[in-house]
């Protein structure tokens, strides 16, 4: 071996002698090794398949996420690291898949995706949604799985009626109808999320308050029921006299919330407001009436209350009297709410 060769093999050794030392004394290093490691196949077959999702050629950008599953698969683990890009890049096709041939060109791969991972959510919802334009029959499996995993999202209640209807099955249709009108348990958690309940479902409410130096409290209330008029009650941590009160809901959409009155506790005893004595102003859902709103957002709503006149006075306690309510998936008989 020549001197330039014993050369380069003792600076390449040194090299990885202290790429070594640095990944075994520093933790972050080896955490961002780690990650550019586990989303080289994602961001490979982002780059790969972007093109495809633009002109809607699904057969090469399923190629592409087949290709990214094998090698999550090679990996040989129950839940790998790799699959959150796996889920962005599928994503990327089903929201712009429309016709039956789109998700004729999907069912395959999903099919794999559902198979790997059974117990995901998404998957069960994707495979349902195509499996609904092609084998009807076959999606109801799928989508009673995904109603297991997440009772309370609206996804698998809307194919499964659609689907139910497209094979004149009304009564099925009904069912699945008052199936989601109960749901309640498990919530949505998108991968980005924007609320202060790190994720929406159908059972957290918090109302936030502010003293005179602009210190902020929470008081939240877990005990949401469906379909029935209750007051929900927030003991304050001190007495204060708020300008306004917002109640945040990490509720999720298609959510009637009828407002009853509202009752104000301090020094004085207890104080009503009905409804037409203070403000409702959603950050994102809509009022349907002058006490009625509607949700609308993946991520719940900030709802400001506002006295018509005067002020809330000082107070330590609020019970608010509201009635949730989730609304109809179609017009026929057993999915309406009005």
């Amino acid at each position: 071996m020549n001197r330039k060769a014993i050369t380069i093999s003792v600076i390449t050794g040194v090299f990885l002698i202290i790429v070594l030392v640095v990944l075994l004394a520093v933790p972050a290093a080896r955490f961002s090794l780690f990650r550019i490691v586990t989303e080289l196949p994602a961001v490979a077959t982002n780059f790969a398949i972007q093109k495809y999702a633009k002109v809607r050629d699904f057969k090469s950008g399923v190629a592409g996420l087949e290709r990214e599953l094998s090698i999550i698969q090679w990996t040989n683990t129950s839940r790998s690291s790799m699959l959150r890009g796996l889920l962005e890049n599928t994503d990327q096709f089903m929201g712009v898949a429309a016709l039956a041939s789109d998700y004729a060109d999907m069912a395959p791969y999903l099919e794999r995706l559902v198979n790997y991972q059974p117990d995901l959510f998404i998957a069960r919802i994707w495979l349902g949604q195509a499996l609904s334009h092609s084998k009807p029959e076959a999606a109801f499996p799928h989508l009673e799985e995904a109603a297991k995993i997440v009772p309370a999202d609206d996804r698998p209640y809307r194919i499964a009626v659609s689907v139910a209807l497209a094979l004149g099955d009304r009564g099925k249709a009904a069912d699945w109808c008052g199936r989601y009108a109960k749901a309640q348990f498990g919530g949505i958690r998108p991968l980005i999320y924007r609320n202060i309940f790190a994720g929406t479902g159908f059972r957290k409410l918090a109302l936030e308050v502010s003293n005179a130096s602009g210190k902020t409290s929470l008081i939240t209330n877990e005990g949401i029921q469906v379909g029935a008029e209750q007051t929900y009650d927030f003991d304050l941590p001190e007495r204060v006299s708020p300008d306004s009160l917002r109640l945040h809901t990490g509720v999720l959409p298609g959510v009637g919330i009828t407002f009853g009155d509202m009752v104000l506790y301090g020094p004085d005893g207890q104080h009503r407001l009905g409804p037409d004595q203070f403000f409702i102003l959603p950050d994102r859902g809509f009022m349907l009436s002058s006490a009625r709103m509607v949700t609308v957002s993946p991520d719940g709503d900030i709802i400001t209350f506002l006295p018509r006149s005067g002020t809330f006075g000082s107070i330590d306690r609020v019970d608010i009297e509201m009635t949730f309510e989730r609304l109809g998936l179609a017009t026929l008989p057993g999915c309406e709410r009005f």
